[in-house]
């Protein structure tokens, strides 16, 4: 079975855990704790997943496919005047700079509770892309950045 949904909205990568210590006296203890950003961002995963996947609960080999789609900076959505073409490439241009593509993976498997253990993930396949930038009624516009998601199950033999 083959699932697939769009996170809309900036990928973003999971952060480090952070630490604050608790209580007083002989009482402290050490809490870990995430970051109030990555755990908006996985409620996006887990409410973009939802109307895709319902309430199943994977058994078996999870194949996952992730494309991170992240918004062009300014000097990426020139174009140039004497041809009326982007200066850089229009489409599939990889995005090579932070987030890291392992943290941004992250956060979305973190965000999709979806299966009973992440052994069960066999196969992880991520690309990063900037946005693709399309002509529109005579001008360059550049799509909204998001997450393409795909699952895939082995069944149990």
């Amino acid at each position: 079975m083959i699932y697939t949904f769009t996170i809309p909205g900036r990928p973003r990568g999971k952060d480090r855990p952070r630490f604050a210590v608790r209580g007083k006296g002989d009482k402290r203890f050490v809490q870990t704790y995430t970051t109030k950003k990555t755990m908006a961002f996985e409620e996006r995963v887990a409410q973009a997943a939802a109307p895709a996947m319902g309430n199943v609960v994977l058994d078996g080999a999870i194949s996952v496919v992730v494309v991170l789609v992240f918004p062009r900076t300014n000097a990426l959505k020139k174009v140039v005047k004497k041809t009326g073409l982007p200066k850089h490439q229009a489409v599939g241009l990889p995005h090579t700079v932070k987030p890291d593509a392992d943290n941004c993976c992250k956060a979305v498997l973190d965000g999709l509770k979806v299966w009973l253990k992440d052994q069960q993930v066999w196969h992880l396949h991520v690309q990063k892309f900037y946005s693709d930038m399309v002509l529109e009624e005579g001008e360059w516009r550049e799509k909204l950045p998001c997450t393409h998601v795909s699952l895939e199950t082995t069944p149990r033999l």
